[in-house]
């Protein structure tokens, strides 16, 4: 059922990336109003899955997309019809 959620849960539009394309710390950076060493730590710590090429990392849309669902906080009435 989780998947089934996930799926019908839409991420907001400001996040709109393609599934293919390839993103740099920066980039999410300034989609999510973060720092960017903040985007480096989830990617360090594997919140945000990543690829690191000599200390670069790199995001899959697709692996944005999801992490940005994942993220995405419900009100607490879904939170309890889920329990």
């Amino acid at each position: 059922m989780e998947n089934f959620e996930e799926a019908s849960s839409p991420v907001h539009s400001i996040f709109n990336v393609s599934d293919d394309s390839v993103l740099h710390v920066e980039d999410i950076a300034e989609l999510v109003n973060m720092h960017v060493e903040s985007v480096r730590r989830w990617c360090r710590n594997g919140k945000l899955p990543s690829y690191n090429f000599g200390n670069k990392y790199i995001v899959v849309g697709s692996d944005f997309k999801d992490f940005m669902r994942k993220s995405k906080i419900k009100p607490r009435w879904e939170q309890l019809l889920n329990e």
